[in-house]
Protein backbone atom coordinates (compact mmCIF):
# COMPACT_ATOMS: atom_id res chain seq x y z
CA UNK A 1 0.00 0.00 0.00
CA UNK A 2 1.33 3.45 -0.96
CA UNK A 3 0.83 6.55 1.16
CA UNK A 4 1.06 9.94 -0.55
CA UNK A 5 2.72 13.02 0.91
CA UNK A 6 -0.59 14.84 1.29
CA UNK A 7 -2.01 12.18 3.58
CA UNK A 8 1.14 12.22 5.69
CA UNK A 9 1.01 16.00 5.97
CA UNK A 10 -2.66 15.89 6.94
CA UNK A 11 -1.90 13.32 9.67
CA UNK A 12 0.94 15.43 11.07
CA UNK A 13 -1.21 18.56 11.03
CA UNK A 14 -4.07 16.77 12.81
CA UNK A 15 -1.68 15.47 15.45
CA UNK A 16 -0.22 18.93 16.04
CA UNK A 17 -3.69 20.47 16.44
CA UNK A 18 -4.67 17.70 18.88
CA UNK A 19 -1.46 18.15 20.90
CA UNK A 20 -1.93 21.93 21.01
CA UNK A 21 -5.50 21.62 22.20
CA UNK A 22 -4.46 19.18 24.93
CA UNK A 23 -1.62 21.42 26.08
CA UNK A 24 -4.13 24.20 26.67
CA UNK A 25 -5.94 21.93 29.13
CA UNK A 26 -2.89 21.70 31.41
CA UNK A 27 -3.02 23.49 34.74
CA UNK A 28 -0.31 23.76 37.35
CA UNK A 29 -1.51 22.50 40.72
CA UNK A 30 0.38 23.37 43.90
CA UNK A 31 0.01 20.94 46.79
CA UNK A 32 0.62 22.18 50.33
CA UNK A 33 2.29 19.42 52.31
CA UNK A 34 2.05 19.28 56.12
CA UNK A 35 5.27 19.93 58.08
CA UNK A 36 7.54 16.88 58.14
CA UNK A 37 8.17 15.33 61.56
CA UNK A 38 11.63 13.81 61.69
CA UNK A 39 11.98 10.59 63.71
CA UNK A 40 14.99 8.96 65.33
CA UNK A 41 15.97 5.72 63.58
CA UNK A 42 17.53 2.85 65.52
CA UNK A 43 18.92 -0.44 64.22
CA UNK A 44 20.56 -2.73 66.78
CA UNK A 45 21.14 -6.48 66.97
CA UNK A 46 22.56 -8.20 70.05
CA UNK A 47 24.44 -11.47 69.57
CA UNK A 48 25.60 -13.30 72.68
CA UNK A 49 29.25 -12.65 73.49
CA UNK A 50 29.79 -10.32 70.51
CA UNK A 51 30.76 -6.60 70.73
CA UNK A 52 27.72 -4.33 70.78
CA UNK A 53 26.88 -2.16 67.76
CA UNK A 54 24.01 0.15 66.86
CA UNK A 55 22.99 2.52 64.10
CA UNK A 56 21.51 5.79 65.38
CA UNK A 57 20.20 7.93 62.55
CA UNK A 58 17.09 9.89 61.60
CA UNK A 59 14.42 9.79 58.94
CA UNK A 60 14.59 12.32 56.12
CA UNK A 61 11.88 14.28 54.34
CA UNK A 62 11.48 12.79 50.84
CA UNK A 63 10.79 16.27 49.45
CA UNK A 64 13.38 18.03 51.60
CA UNK A 65 16.96 19.13 50.72
CA UNK A 66 19.41 16.34 49.89
CA UNK A 67 22.79 18.01 49.33
CA UNK A 68 23.44 19.94 52.55
CA UNK A 69 26.58 18.53 54.22
CA UNK A 70 25.47 19.50 57.72
CA UNK A 71 22.10 17.83 57.09
CA UNK A 72 23.89 14.64 55.98
CA UNK A 73 26.01 14.67 59.15
CA UNK A 74 22.98 15.24 61.36
CA UNK A 75 20.81 12.56 59.77
CA UNK A 76 23.19 9.80 58.72
CA UNK A 77 26.30 10.19 60.90
CA UNK A 78 24.48 11.54 63.96
CA UNK A 79 27.35 12.23 66.39
CA UNK A 80 26.63 13.27 69.96
CA UNK A 81 24.00 10.67 70.87
CA UNK A 82 23.89 8.92 74.25
CA UNK A 83 23.32 5.19 73.61
CA UNK A 84 22.99 2.53 76.32
CA UNK A 85 22.15 -1.19 76.22
CA UNK A 86 21.22 -3.16 79.34
CA UNK A 87 20.28 -6.68 80.39
CA UNK A 88 18.84 -5.44 83.68
CA UNK A 89 22.05 -6.23 85.58
CA UNK A 90 24.72 -4.63 83.42
CA UNK A 91 24.49 -1.39 81.40
CA UNK A 92 26.93 -0.67 78.57
CA UNK A 93 27.45 2.72 76.90
CA UNK A 94 28.16 2.70 73.16
CA UNK A 95 30.54 5.30 71.73
CA UNK A 96 30.43 7.10 68.39
CA UNK A 97 32.65 5.11 65.99
CA UNK A 98 32.57 5.03 62.17
CA UNK A 99 35.11 2.24 61.73
CA UNK A 100 33.74 0.05 58.87
CA UNK A 101 32.28 -3.28 59.95
CA UNK A 102 30.40 -5.08 57.22
CA UNK A 103 30.65 -8.80 57.97
CA UNK A 104 28.84 -10.86 59.23
CA UNK A 105 25.84 -8.53 59.26
CA UNK A 106 26.61 -6.60 56.04
CA UNK A 107 25.40 -3.46 57.81
CA UNK A 108 27.03 -0.20 58.88
CA UNK A 109 26.87 0.95 62.52
CA UNK A 110 27.98 4.26 64.01
CA UNK A 111 27.88 3.46 67.77
CA UNK A 112 29.97 0.62 69.17
CA UNK A 113 31.46 -0.94 72.28
CA UNK A 114 34.06 -3.66 72.72
CA UNK A 115 31.96 -4.95 75.63
CA UNK A 116 29.37 -7.67 75.15
CA UNK A 117 26.39 -9.26 76.88
CA UNK A 118 25.68 -12.94 77.41
CA UNK A 119 22.19 -13.66 76.10
CA UNK A 120 20.06 -15.74 78.46
CA UNK A 121 16.66 -17.18 77.57
CA UNK A 122 13.81 -15.37 79.32
CA UNK A 123 15.82 -12.24 80.15
CA UNK A 124 14.70 -8.84 78.77
CA UNK A 125 17.22 -6.56 77.08
CA UNK A 126 16.74 -2.82 76.52
CA UNK A 127 18.23 0.01 74.50
CA UNK A 128 17.86 3.73 75.19
CA UNK A 129 19.15 6.48 72.92
CA UNK A 130 19.05 10.25 73.20
CA UNK A 131 20.28 12.18 70.17
CA UNK A 132 21.96 15.60 70.09
CA UNK A 133 18.52 17.27 69.83
CA UNK A 134 17.36 15.65 73.06
CA UNK A 135 14.95 13.22 71.39
CA UNK A 136 14.81 9.98 73.38
CA UNK A 137 13.77 6.56 72.11
CA UNK A 138 13.82 3.12 73.68
CA UNK A 139 12.99 -0.50 72.95
CA UNK A 140 13.12 -3.94 74.54
CA UNK A 141 13.63 -7.47 73.24
CA UNK A 142 13.76 -11.05 74.48
CA UNK A 143 15.67 -14.07 73.26
CA UNK A 144 14.11 -16.64 70.93
CA UNK A 145 15.65 -20.10 71.24
CA UNK A 146 17.27 -21.04 67.91
CA UNK A 147 16.01 -23.89 65.78
CA UNK A 148 19.00 -25.99 64.74
CA UNK A 149 20.13 -26.92 61.23
CA UNK A 150 20.18 -30.72 61.23
CA UNK A 151 21.67 -31.49 57.80
CA UNK A 152 23.29 -29.66 54.85
CA UNK A 153 23.29 -30.87 51.27
CA UNK A 154 25.05 -29.56 48.17
CA UNK A 155 25.03 -31.31 44.84
CA UNK A 156 25.68 -30.54 41.19
CA UNK A 157 22.77 -29.49 39.04
CA UNK A 158 22.11 -32.29 36.48
CA UNK A 159 23.64 -31.68 33.06
CA UNK A 160 25.52 -28.60 34.30
CA UNK A 161 28.98 -29.06 35.81
CA UNK A 162 29.37 -25.44 36.96
CA UNK A 163 26.16 -25.04 39.01
CA UNK A 164 25.57 -26.37 42.51
CA UNK A 165 22.28 -26.63 44.41
CA UNK A 166 22.33 -25.86 48.16
CA UNK A 167 19.81 -26.94 50.78
CA UNK A 168 19.55 -27.74 54.48
CA UNK A 169 17.07 -29.37 56.82
CA UNK A 170 15.55 -28.49 60.18
CA UNK A 171 12.93 -29.83 62.56
CA UNK A 172 10.46 -27.05 63.30
CA UNK A 173 9.17 -26.83 66.92
CA UNK A 174 5.42 -26.79 67.46
CA UNK A 175 3.90 -23.30 67.56
CA UNK A 176 4.38 -20.21 65.45
CA UNK A 177 7.97 -19.72 64.35
CA UNK A 178 9.66 -17.22 62.05
CA UNK A 179 12.91 -17.66 60.14
CA UNK A 180 15.51 -15.85 58.05
CA UNK A 181 17.83 -17.85 55.82
CA UNK A 182 21.20 -16.57 54.54
CA UNK A 183 23.99 -18.07 52.43
CA UNK A 184 27.56 -16.65 52.33
CA UNK A 185 30.64 -17.79 50.40
CA UNK A 186 33.41 -17.42 52.99
CA UNK A 187 36.09 -18.22 50.38
CA UNK A 188 35.02 -15.40 48.09
CA UNK A 189 35.57 -12.36 50.34
CA UNK A 190 32.50 -13.32 52.40
CA UNK A 191 30.29 -12.77 49.36
CA UNK A 192 26.60 -12.65 50.24
CA UNK A 193 24.78 -15.15 48.03
CA UNK A 194 21.27 -14.24 49.14
CA UNK A 195 18.50 -15.18 51.54
CA UNK A 196 14.86 -14.78 52.46
CA UNK A 197 12.41 -14.69 55.38
CA UNK A 198 9.53 -17.10 55.99
CA UNK A 199 7.30 -18.53 58.69
CA UNK A 200 6.39 -22.13 59.45
CA UNK A 201 2.78 -21.89 58.30
CA UNK A 202 3.23 -24.83 55.89
CA UNK A 203 5.38 -27.06 58.10
CA UNK A 204 4.54 -26.34 61.75
CA UNK A 205 6.06 -29.03 63.96
CA UNK A 206 7.53 -30.94 61.00
CA UNK A 207 10.83 -31.49 59.24
CA UNK A 208 11.45 -29.06 56.39
CA UNK A 209 14.06 -28.41 53.72
CA UNK A 210 15.20 -24.90 52.82
CA UNK A 211 16.77 -24.48 49.40
CA UNK A 212 18.35 -21.69 47.42
CA UNK A 213 18.91 -20.92 43.76
CA UNK A 214 21.87 -22.72 42.11
CA UNK A 215 25.27 -21.05 42.43
CA UNK A 216 28.68 -21.29 40.77
CA UNK A 217 31.42 -22.48 43.14
CA UNK A 218 35.09 -23.32 42.86
CA UNK A 219 36.56 -26.50 44.22
CA UNK A 220 37.28 -26.00 47.93
CA UNK A 221 34.92 -23.06 48.47
CA UNK A 222 33.53 -22.86 52.01
CA UNK A 223 29.88 -21.81 52.15
CA UNK A 224 28.19 -20.77 55.39
CA UNK A 225 24.48 -21.37 55.95
CA UNK A 226 22.72 -19.34 58.64
CA UNK A 227 19.25 -20.04 60.02
CA UNK A 228 17.97 -17.16 62.17
CA UNK A 229 15.04 -17.74 64.52
CA UNK A 230 13.15 -14.45 64.61
CA UNK A 231 10.80 -12.74 66.99
CA UNK A 232 7.43 -11.81 65.50
CA UNK A 233 8.42 -8.13 65.66
CA UNK A 234 11.65 -8.70 63.72
CA UNK A 235 9.90 -10.89 61.14
CA UNK A 236 7.26 -8.18 60.58
CA UNK A 237 9.97 -5.52 60.35
CA UNK A 238 11.92 -7.45 57.68
CA UNK A 239 8.76 -8.22 55.72
CA UNK A 240 7.63 -4.59 55.64
CA UNK A 241 11.12 -3.32 54.76
CA UNK A 242 11.15 -5.71 51.78
CA UNK A 243 7.67 -4.58 50.76
CA UNK A 244 8.84 -0.95 50.85
CA UNK A 245 11.87 -1.81 48.68
CA UNK A 246 9.73 -3.72 46.19
CA UNK A 247 7.31 -0.81 45.87
CA UNK A 248 9.89 1.96 45.63
CA UNK A 249 9.37 3.96 42.46
CA UNK A 250 6.38 1.97 41.28
CA UNK A 251 3.15 3.95 40.77
CA UNK A 252 1.14 0.72 41.01
CA UNK A 253 2.59 -0.60 44.28
CA UNK A 254 0.63 -0.53 47.52
CA UNK A 255 2.24 1.96 49.96
CA UNK A 256 4.16 0.08 52.66
CA UNK A 257 4.44 1.22 56.27
CA UNK A 258 7.58 -0.15 57.93
CA UNK A 259 6.78 -1.88 61.21
CA UNK A 260 8.93 -0.96 64.22
CA UNK A 261 9.43 -1.87 67.88
CA UNK A 262 11.21 1.41 68.71
CA UNK A 263 9.16 3.51 71.13
CA UNK A 264 8.86 7.14 69.85
CA UNK A 265 11.12 6.28 66.89
CA UNK A 266 11.45 3.83 64.03
CA UNK A 267 13.64 0.78 63.38
CA UNK A 268 14.37 -2.51 65.11
CA UNK A 269 16.03 -3.75 68.29
CA UNK A 270 16.32 -7.52 68.54
CA UNK A 271 18.37 -10.45 69.84
CA UNK A 272 20.18 -12.55 67.25
CA UNK A 273 19.34 -16.24 67.57
CA UNK A 274 21.12 -18.28 64.92
CA UNK A 275 22.23 -21.76 63.93
CA UNK A 276 25.19 -21.80 61.51
CA UNK A 277 26.85 -24.60 59.59
CA UNK A 278 29.60 -24.59 56.97
CA UNK A 279 30.19 -26.96 54.09
CA UNK A 280 33.08 -27.33 51.66
CA UNK A 281 32.47 -27.71 47.94
CA UNK A 282 34.35 -30.70 46.52
CA UNK A 283 34.49 -31.44 42.82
Amino acid sequence: MKTNILSIAFSLLSGFILFSSCSNLQKEVKVSLPPYEQRVLVECYIESGKPLQALISATQDYFGPKSDTSLFTEIFLNPGADVKISDGLKTITLNYDLTPQFYPSFKIFNYKSSDSLVVIEGRTYTITATDSKGRQVDAKATYVKPTQITEIEIEKVPNNDSLWQMSFKLIDPLGKNYYQVEFVNLSDSNRYLGGYVTDDGLFDGKSNTFGFQPQIFKDGDTVQTSLYSLSKEYFTYLSTVQAAKDGAGSPFAQPAVIASNINKGIGIFTIISVSRKNFVVKY
